[in-house]
């Protein structure tokens, strides 16, 4: 809204922009390269209504200064160029000897920063897919025998394989003899505990029957010797 626009140079937003219903809203229509504009915007100009020259000028010196802003913060995007040559363009049909001496300085510098960025930008040619390398034919690993310093170092891989195997049955069968024995003596000592206790039951039962016994007597003996 601040660059000069004509019927036969009209202006070419860039999607997704508009053109406001009144695109010269901020041209300056005389010369303020005397005036003294501050170089910030207030909080009144959110809500004024007035647009005087004053407020045309802090507009474009803002919205260059964030437009250099984010220049560099996509510095790293090689899409740098396309993204803003169209602000640029802008920019240059802005007539700055219109505007304060210190504002068109900015504004030139700026651009000029731009330019220069961009004139050095470098781009990563496109390639083609590189294909992928040909697998190495695969041939049957040599297997060398390795002397362990065991029996079957003599022997043939066939022999060895058996004698192995062989050798872990008798491992595995010493292992399982040896869980047999303890589950035995676990069960005989259990049968042992409960023989124990059985017999010990009965004498009791026995003591009780003698000491019953043994009372009825002495009342047989007691009724005898009252008679």
């Amino acid at each position: 809204m601040c660059s000069n626009t004509s019927v036969l140079n009209p202006i070419q937003v860039v999607p997704p922009f508009r053109l406001h219903r009144d695109s010269k809203i901020l041209n300056l229509e005389h010369d303020c390269s005397k005036m003294a504009a501050d170089n910030k915007m207030a909080a009144k100009d959110l809500v004024t209504k007035d647009i005087d020259d004053g407020f045309k000028i802090r507009c474009l010196n803002v919205c260059v200064g964030m437009l250099r802003e984010f220049f560099d913060f996509f510095s790293e995007l090689e899409a740098q160029q396309y993204l803003f040559e169209a602000h640029i363009s802008l920019i240059n049909r802005i007539d700055l000897d219109l505007y304060p001496t210190g504002v068109a300085s900015r504004v030139a510098d700026s651009v000029k920063y731009m330019k220069e960025c961009l004139e050095v930008k470098t781009f990563t040619p496109l390639t083609r897919e590189q294909k992928r390398p040909k697998a190495l034919r695969m041939y049957e690993p040599d297997v060398q025998e390795v002397f362990t310093g065991g029996k079957s170092s003599k022997l043939s891989r066939e022999k060895a394989e058996s004698a192995r195997l062989q050798s872990k049955y008798k491992r595995e069968m010493k292992g399982a003899l040896r869980e047999i024995r303890r589950d035995k003596a676990y069960i005989a000592s259990v049968k042992l505990r409960q023989k124990i206790h059985s017999d010990n039951v009965r004498k009791e039962k026995v003591k009780q029957i003698y000491k019953d016994a043994s009372i009825q007597q002495g009342e047989l003996n007691k009724l005898k010797r009252m008679k």
